[in-house]
Order: C-alpha cells, then sequence, then structure tokens
C-alpha cells in the first residue's frame, strides 16, 4: 500500500465509503492522520438522522453516550454529565455525520474499541458520542493513541483476545489480528488455549477459525484436547472440547487424540447426543 499523505481519503470518507476500508486497512499508519481530522467538521454526503416515536409526532433527543468506562477513555464524568443535559435541553431534529466522526468510528475499529460517533439506543433515542459535540474526546484520543506504534498495537490486540471478559472482544482482536498480524496470531492463540484460568475462550475462538490455520495452531488445539483429559470433565471443558474436535476433523489432524477425548466425554456424558455424532464421524 501507498503511504497516506495528510490527507489521503480523509476527504472523501462516507459510512460504507472504500475511502473508509482503504483508511482502516492501513492500521496504525493511519492513526496519525485519523487524530488529526478529529474535530474535521465537514458534513458528509449523506442525509441527516433522526427518529420519531412511534405516533410519529415528538421528536427524539439525542443524548451523549457513556460508554467510557473502557480502558481506552477516562473522560470526567462531570463534563459527560453537562455535555448530555445540554443535549437533552431542546429537541433534535436531526444529526449530520462529519469527516471527524468517522475518523473517530475508524480509530476504534483499528484499535479494537466501540468507538461509535451515533448509535440508536432503543426509545426512539439516538446516542451521540461525537468529538464535534463532546470537543474534550479530541484531546483524550490524541492522548491515548497519539505514540501508537506497531508493537504496541499488537500487544493491545494480543491482550484483548487472552484477557479481556468480554467475549465480543475477544473475537474482535482475533478478527483484527488476522487483518493486521496475521504471522503473530497463531502464537497469540496458542497462548490463549493454553490458559486453564479461561476454559470458555478457546472454546468460543476455536469454533469460529479458519480451517486452513496453521499446524502449529492445529498441535495446540490437539494439545488443548490432551489437558482436558487430565481432569475431571465439566460441561463447560466438554464444550471447548467438542470445538477443538470439530476444528481437528475438518484438518484431519490429531484424529486419535480427537477419539480419546471422546470416549472419555461419552463416558462422563453417556446420553450426550452431540459427542454421539462426532463419534460417528471420525474415520474408520
Amino acid at each position: 500500500m501507498a503511504p497516506l499523505d495528510s490527507d489521503d481519503g480523509v476527504a472523501d470518507l462516507q459510512p460504507d465509503g472504500a475511502s473508509l476500508r482503504r483508511i482502516i486497512g492501513a492500521g496504525v499508519e493511519a492513526i496519525p492522520i485519523l487524530l488529526e481530522h478529529l474535530n474535521d467538521v465537514r458534513p458528509l454526503k449523506s442525509q441527516p438522522t433522526s427518529a420519531l416515536s412511534a405516533s410519529g409526532v415528538r421528536p427524539v433527543y439525542l443524548r451523549l453516550a457513556t460508554s467510557f468506562e473502557d480502558d481506552s477513555l477516562k473522560l470526567q464524568s462531570s463534563r459527560i454529565s453537562k455535555a448530555r443535559a445540554a443535549l437533552k435541553s431542546s429537541p433534535a431534529e436531526g444529526y449530520e455525520l462529519t469527516v471527524g466522526d468517522l475518523c473517530y468510528f475508524a480509530i476504534g475499529q483499528i484499535v479494537n474499541r466501540p468507538y461509535f460517533p451515533m448509535q440508536y439506543v432503543g426509545t426512539f433515542q439516538i446516542a451521540v458520542e461525537s468529538p464535534q459535540v463532546f470537543p474534550e474526546i479530541v484531546d483524550e484520543m490524541r492522548a491515548q493513541w497519539g505514540d501508537l506504534t506497531v508493537p504496541r498495537h499488537r500487544e493491545l490486540l494480543k491482550k484483548d483476545l487472552a484477557q479481556s471478559e468480554v467475549l465480543s472482544k475477544r473475537a474482535n482482536a482475533y478478527a483484527r489480528m488476522a487483518t493486521f498480524y496475521p504471522a503473530a496470531l497463531s502464537e497469540a492463540l496458542c497462548e490463549v488455549m493454553a490458559k486453564e484460568d479461561h476454559p470458555e475462550a478457546p472454546g468460543y475462538l476455536i469454533s469460529d477459525l479458519d480451517y486452513d490455520a496453521d499446524e502449529n495452531v492445529s498441535k495446540c488445539i490437539a494439545e488443548r484436547i490432551v489437558s482436558l483429559m487430565h481432569s475431571t470433565l465439566t460441561d463447560q471443558q466438554v464444550l471447548v472440547g467438542l470445538a477443538c474436535v470439530d476444528q481437528l476433523l475438518r484438518r484431519e489432524f490429531g484424529l486419535s487424540d480427537a477419539k480419546k477425548f471422546l470416549e472419555a466425554a461419552s463416558t462422563a456424558f453417556p446420553e450426550s447426543q452431540p459427542i454421539a455424532e462426532r463419534l460417528a464421524a471420525l474415520p474408520g
């Protein structure tokens, strides 16, 4: 990819445009450009967004979303309350996204954080979390991500993959590592699968792994099955093991380990149909 200049693609940003996908795809390289344009108030070529009540009469109030408890932004609660109160003080006829809003969103896509400038939150309300409405976001974002490097970004995603208590955040970290750092994904996945204190994590991730993952990951999956057999199987461990078995069957790897696990699981849970189905699917 050619190097990005100070305004490469930003002027033509659209919510679903190729320019947005290209900038997000640039990863860490795009962060300085996106931070520079966070307070860019140029409107997008789209209709203002609004919502009405079921009767179609009562206007909807825009409100500032309060999703700043994440480890990425540390906005003062008093400032959030003040901005939210200001938004609620008058009816909103609609909100028009700006270039800065999409830059805010794009940064979140790169660093695996939920930066959504606007979203529908139910009860006919639109939550606005925009650098244009709340300028302090700009300073906070630049302080948090202004010195982001490739090694720091890679470690951030590895940490999300291994330690996040939110399963969707883990899955999103997996997708981003596959995009930005595919060579490091195998090692990171093996580290997650080896963690006995997060038994649910490998099952959740393994079930979505690409079938053509490298042999190192296949070996880690087989090792995970062996480790499960060395403990008293619980319902959750069986689910993890079945996810491992599915992957090994698709890869035609470690089938002897898969068979031993299924036999042990069948003894512990003799009425389990999923276990029986996988035993029947084993070749020979």
